[in-house]
C-alpha cells in the first residue's frame, strides 16, 4: 500500500478496510492501479459481449477464427485477454458460444485460474485478496454452474473444487462491475475488473470515492479512484460494493448474503434514508402530503414494526409495506411505454408511497430510459417540448435524491446533472443552439468525459 494515503486494517465484522491516515481533499486522486484480471461483466441481461474489449457486440458479429465465439472484430479475438486464456480451452474442448450471464461470469473465474501460467506475480497477488465465507476453518466449494462450466464443460479437470470455491469467491465480492448499458453509447463495454489496492476498500451507501475505468493504450485496463468530499485521518475511505438505489432492506441483505455482513452506516441506521423518505410507505390513516410509515428499528429489516410520522399508526413492514411493493414492481413490470409508467406514478406517489419510494425513483428511471430512446423520433416541436419537460421533471427529482447518496465530485451524481442537463436543452424546442448542446452533452456521455464537469 505504499503511497496510498491509507492503511489497510482488519474489524470483525467488515473485514479488511482502508483508512485515511492522513487528510484526503476533496476531488484528491486516491488510488490507480492496472487490473489483475479483466473480464465479460456478466450483466443479467443476455447480451452478446465481445471476449477481447468486452463491449456488446452491435449487429452481426466477427466470430473469432479459433474459438468461433462472437467478436466485434478480427482485431479483438487477438487481444491477449482473450487469446491467450479461454480461446485455446474452448477450443479443445469444444465449448459453443452463449449469452448466458452466468457463462460470462464463469469466463471471469476461468481466465483467474489462467492467470498462474500467464503471470505468476499478478496471480499471487489475486490470491491474497477477500474470498468470503465467514468461517475459515469450513472447507469452501464451487458454486455447481461454476464447477460444471470449468471442470466438465471447459474440460479442466486440473483445477480441485476448494480452488474452484475460492476463486469463485475472489471474483464474486471483489469485482469492479463496469456496466455501460445505460449510457449512449452505440456499443456499451460491460466489464468486470480485479484490483488489488482498491478492493481494500469497505462498503458505505453513502461512498466517499467514485472511481472510472481507464483504458489503457495496450488494451489493458486501470482503475481511478478519487474522494468525492474531504476525508480526515482516520475515518475510513469507502466505495459501494451494490446499487445503492435498491432498497434499505434489499441492500443489507445482499450485502449479509455475498459479503458476510450487514451494513449499519449513517444512511442504513436512519428510518428516513438522510432525508429522503426513500422506502416510506403513506399512512392510510393520513391526508395527502402528511404521514408516512417508517421503520422504528431499520437493523431488524423486515422484522421490524413501522409507524407513522405524523399519527403514530403502527404495523409489521409484512402487513404495511409489502402487499404494497410487491403489487408495484409487477404493475411496473407490465407497463408497456412510458405513458403507462406515469399513469403508475400518479396512482401512487404521495398516495401509496412516498413520492421519494425507491419504487417511484425506479419508475421515473425508466421513463427517463424511454424517452430518451423515443423523443428525437416526435416531429411535431409543440409535443417534443411537452415530453421534454415532462423529462425534465423527472430527471430533476432523481437528481435531488442522488445528491443526497452521492455527494461531491462522484461521477454518478455528474452524469445525472447531465441528463438534467439534456432534458433542458430538449425543451428549448430546435434550432442550431439546441443541436449543438444536445450533441457536446451526448458526446460528455459516450467518453465518459462526466468528472470535467468538476474541474475549473
Amino acid at each position: 500500500m505504499n503511497g496510498l494515503p491509507g492503511v489497510v486494517k482488519t474489524d470483525e465484522k467488515i473485514g479488511r478496510y482502508l483508512e485515511a491516515n492522513r487528510d484526503i481533499k476533496q476531488g484528491e486522486i486516491i488510488i490507480t492501479e492496472e487490473a489483475l484480471m479483466v473480464g465479460p461483466s456478466g450483466d443479467p441481461h443476455p447480451f452478446k459481449i465481445c471476449l477481447g474489449c468486452c463491449r456488446v457486440v452491435i449487429g452481426e458479429p466477427v466470430y473469432c477464427g479459433t474459438c468461433k465465439w462472437p467478436m466485434c472484430s478480427e482485431a479483438c479475438e487477438k487481444i491477449a485477454l482473450h487469446a491467450k486464456f479461454e480461446c485455446r480451452v474452448f477450443k479443445n474442448a469444444g465449448v459453443k458460444p452463449t449469452n448466458d450471464p452466468q457463462d460470462y461470469h464463469n469466463i471471469n473465474i476461468l481466465r483467474c485460474l489462467m492467470l498462474k501460467e500467464a503471470n505468476m506475480k499478478k496471480y499471487e497477488t489475486l490470491m491474497k485478496l477477500e474470498s468470503g465465507g465467514g468461517d475459515k476453518k469450513k472447507k469452501v466449494v464451487a458454486p455447481k454452474e461454476v464447477a460444471e462450466f470449468i471442470l466438465k464443460k471447459c474440460n479442466q479437470k486440473s483445477y480441485d473444487n476448494e480452488l474452484l470455491g475460492k476463486m469463485s469467491g475472489i471474483v464474486a465480492i471483489n469485482s469492479f462491475a463496469t456496466t455501460d448499458r445505460l449510457s449512449l453509447s452505440i456499443a456499451p463495454r460491460m466489464a468486470a475488473l480485479l484490483f488489488y489496492n482498491a478492493s481494500m476498500m469497505s462498503h458505505d451507501c453513502v461512498p466517499n470515492t467514485s472511481w472510472i475505468r481507464v483504458e489503457n493504450p495496450d488494451n489493458t485496463f486501470s482503475i481511478k479512484v478519487w474522494a468525492t468530499v474531504p476525508i480526515k485521518s482516520g475515518q475510513l475511505i469507502t466505495t459501494q460494493y451494490l446499487d445503492v438505489t435498491r432498497s434499505q432492506i434489499e441492500r443489507r441483505a445482499h450485502l449479509q448474503e455475498t459479503y458476510n455482513f450487514a451494513c449499519s452506516c449513517k444512511r442504513c441506521s436512519d428510518p428516513t434514508e438522510l432525508g429522503t423518505f426513500y422506502g416510506a410507505v403513506k399512512c392510510t390513516k393520513c391526508p395527502k402530503g402528511k404521514g408516512y410509515m417508517l421503520s422504528e428499528d431499520p437493523m431488524k429489516a423486515s422484522d421490524a414494526n413501522w409507524k407513522c410520522n405524523a399519527c403514530g399508526n403502527s404495523a409489521p413492514y409484512r402487513e404495511c409495506a409489502v402487499p404494497i411493493e410487491t403489487n408495484i414492481v409487477e404493475e411496473i413490470r407490465a407497463a408497456a411505454d412510458e405513458v403507462e409508467l406515469e399513469r403508475i406514478l400518479d396512482k401512487h406517489a404521495d398516495i401509496t408511497l412516498h413520492p421519494n419510494h425507491w419504487l417511484m425513483m425506479d419508475c421515473r428511471q425508466e421513463i427517463v430510459k424511454r424517452l430518451f430512446n423515443s423523443i428525437a423520433t416526435i416531429k411535431e416541436v409543440p409535443r417534443r417540448v411537452e415530453r421534454a419537460q415532462k423529462m425534465l421533471e423527472y430527471c430533476r427529482a432523481l437528481h435531488k435524491v442522488t445528491e443526497a447518496f452521492y455527494p461531491g465530485n462522484n461521477r454518478i451524481k455528474a452524469r445525472s446533472n447531465l441528463y438534467v442537463q439534456y432534458a433542458e436543452a430538449l425543451t428549448k424546442g430546435e434550432g442550431e443552439e439546441v443541436d449543438k448542446e444536445l450533441d457536446r452533452i451526448e458526446e460528455v456521455i459516450r467518453k465518459g468525459e462526466e468528472m470535467n464537469l468538476f474541474e475549473s
